[in-house]
């Protein structure tokens, strides 16, 4: 199993594979193995031509986001978030993130608490593809994208 994405969170680690199987990985007797598997594919809900996925911890919460190209592999026009429930291994689509924000750039993600930070809450900024410098704002509660006014 060839894995995209994986986090260590709460004594485990949580993957997925190139095909959106979400795998749990636990060290066992000193040797990391597979101890459960999702049952649902991790994909986004709308038909896509192309999408890159972030697994980040937020809180005490695993986050998967999905930046979305529905007609162009070089433009995001819509993004989803999902939340880990890591008793049934199922993912949840969020419609709030309350105060945090979340940044997604070419090969990472993070959360931060908006209030404290100092940006919009609610909100997924996030870059086009690697080396660009321009950063776009996704609003959750306006499903809407737009270019980010950051400093």
């Amino acid at each position: 199993m060839r894995f995209t994405n994986a986090i260590g969170f709460k004594g485990k680690f949580y993957a997925l594979s190139l095909q959106g199987t979400l795998a749990v990985i636990e060290n066992i007797d000193s040797h990391l193995r597979i101890t459960a598997l999702g049952k649902k594919r991790a994909i986004p809900s709308v038909s896509s031509s192309h999408f890159r996925e972030f697994m980040v911890e937020s809180g005490e919460e695993v986050l998967l986001v999905f930046l979305i190209c529905k007609t162009s592999s070089s433009i995001v026009d819509a993004v989803e978030v999902y939340r880990l429930d890591t008793d049934k291994l199922r993912w949840i689509k969020m419609e709030s993130l309350g105060d945090r924000a979340l940044f997604s750039g070419s090969n990472c993600c993070m959360s931060v608490s908006a209030s404290k930070a100092g940006c919009k809450r609610n909100c997924v900024y996030f870059t086009h593809r690697s080396g660009d410098y321009c950063w776009w704002v996704y609003e959750l509660d306006k499903a809407t994208i737009s270019p980010a006014q950051l400093g």
